[in-house]
């Protein structure tokens, strides 16, 4: 199943803004929205996540939380609650039961090697996550298939795993890394709002799809 989330960070100037994204995202191929959080929280108007949580799941969306300043209150809004794994010691000791929980690596600068690929990915993994998720930036296309071949080590060990690659030569992993088991990926519905370089479209993931025959499943139930 290809699940495409929503990432919704920059470019919003309020809640009311983000609730009528919301209702865009009910109407295309999307499985789930992420909110960003980190990025929600310095706008100029208050933002209220559990409204926000509370009308994706009156869309039948699935919420992923990111980088929040976790809390049970929080972890009770959240299907899925994203946690950096250098930000994991202080919420350990929360109570994860309730959701689902993404450890997540990310290198904003480039793909390291494959050893340490699967050294961050075994550091993950034992903190026994839900989702591993490993996300770096691509300087070269070849940076994918070491992302791909991660994916596939983590599918043959039966853990979940988002991987991709940003910037420009990563883009082609937000189509091709569901395809190799990655749990999920990120578009946007509108290009001038993405949450990081490299993400494509709802629309532009649609018609690649189709041009590929790959199904999408747009809705998952909450139930």
């Amino acid at each position: 199943m290809i699940r495409i989330v929503d990432a919704i960070g920059p470019g919003f100037e309020s809640e009311e803004e983000i609730n009528q994204e919301i209702e865009k995202s009910s109407k295309e191929a999307i499985w789930g929205i992420e909110l960003r959080a980190d990025i929600l929280s310095k706008l100029k108007q208050k933002i209220h996540l559990e409204e926000l949580a509370e009308k994706c799941r009156e869309h039948n969306l699935m919420t992923i939380i990111t980088n929040a300043s976790f809390n049970e209150t929080i972890l009770n809004l959240a299907d899925y609650a994203s946690i950096e794994i250098d930000e994991f010691e202080k919420y350990k000791n929360l109570d994860f039961s309730r959701t689902k929980l993404i450890v997540s690596y990310h290198n904003y600068e480039e793909t390291p090697k494959k050893h340490v690929l699967e050294r961050k990915y075994n550091e993950i993994k034992e903190i026994s996550p839900y989702i591993a998720k490993i996300v770096t930036k691509a300087n070269k296309y070849e940076d994918n298939f070491l992302i791909y071949d991660l994916i596939i080590k983590a599918r043959e060990e039966e853990q979940e795993i988002i991987g991709l690659c940003m910037g420009e030569k990563g883009s082609v992993s937000r189509i091709q890394a569901p395809l190799f088991g990655s749990f999920l990926t990120f578009a946007c519905v509108d290009k001038q709002r993405a949450t990081a370089p490299g993400q494509l479209t709802v629309r532009e993931m649609k018609q690649i799809y189709g041009l590929l025959n790959v199904d999408i499943n747009k809705k998952e139930s909450l139930t």
